[in-house]
């Protein structure tokens, strides 16, 4: 269907996207990581900090607008990928989305201007909703789907 009528999906993926956003941050900050997310991260990136590193590179360096998402399969593997536009790691069998920080300039530019390195460091060291990751995590090794965008 992807193919078959793009502009369905690039509006119906970027609608799920921005939800899914919303849901990916707190007002209140939540500290580091626990559980099995966090021994998760460790074991993918070698410690929290570089988990922290990467993923401010991967959005920095990020060209142009998208999204810089955790993701993980039901292994428990995860991995940063960055997506452009509106496309989602919810297209790709067995990936279930953890978290995700919109890079594009609409997401931060009232508050960041055009510092995005600011935001996204703002992003995953203050506005991350790690308990809502760490619920991500738990569906992704259950094989489930997790979050599903309000009908």
């Amino acid at each position: 269907m992807r193919e078959n009528n793009k502009k369905l999906f690039n509006n119906a993926a970027q609608t799920w996207n921005h939800g899914f956003f919303w849901q990916s941050m707190t007002p209140t900050p939540q500290g580091d990581l626990q559980g099995d997310l966090k021994l998760a991260i460790e074991k993918a990136f070698g410690s929290l900090q570089a988990f922290r590193e990467q993923f401010v590179a991967q959005g920095v360096g990020h060209f142009a607008s998208g999204w810089v998402w955790l993701v993980s399969d039901k292994s428990g593997a995860v991995k940063l990928v960055d997506l452009h536009d509106a496309d989602t790691p919810i297209v790709e069998i067995g990936t279930v989305p953890l978290l995700v920080c919109d890079v594009w300039e609409h997401a931060y530019y009232i508050d960041y201007r055009n510092e995005r390195p600011k935001f996204v460091t703002t992003f995953v060291e203050k506005l991350a909703n790690w308990r809502f990751a760490e619920a991500q995590y738990d569906a992704a090794r259950k094989g489930e789907t997790g979050w599903q965008f309000p009908t």
